[in-house]
């Protein structure tokens, strides 16, 4: 079954940016800033040493994993708020095609390249 139309609810989208936005904040606030207060305080023996050095990394690759889902959501969300604001007319819903959406296809497979 084809599909002739595209239909685009100018508002709906809007709400989802924004949605997309605050999950953006909620993963920078409660993941990033949250990982910069981990601190070991190990001993002086190997093993410390090995403990701190393994938590140091894992944080360091979570914190990495985090920044990347953090812009990829503030892509999506900053991206879905500027397609809503091209469609706020009748006569700019009737052009929309699907072809107006590869900038926020862009915008995801750069900030997280496992996507597909």
């Amino acid at each position: 079954m084809a599909v002739d139309q595209i239909y685009i609810d100018a508002h709906s989208i809007d709400a989802l940016g924004k949605a997309f936005l605050k999950a953006s904040e909620d993963v920078r606030i409660k993941g990033i800033d949250a990982l910069k207060n981990i601190k070991v305080e190990a001993g002086t023996f190997q093993e410390a040493t090995d403990l701190v050095s393994t938590i140091t990394a894992r944080v360091e690759s979570l914190s990495a994993n985090l920044e990347g889902l953090y812009r990829a959501l503030a892509a999506i969300g900053t991206k879905l708020q500027e397609f809503a604001k091209q469609y706020t007319t009748a006569d700019t819903q009737n052009g929309a095609t699907a072809d107006s959406i590869g900038p926020l296809i862009d915008a995801i497979t750069a900030n997280l390249p496992g996507m597909k």
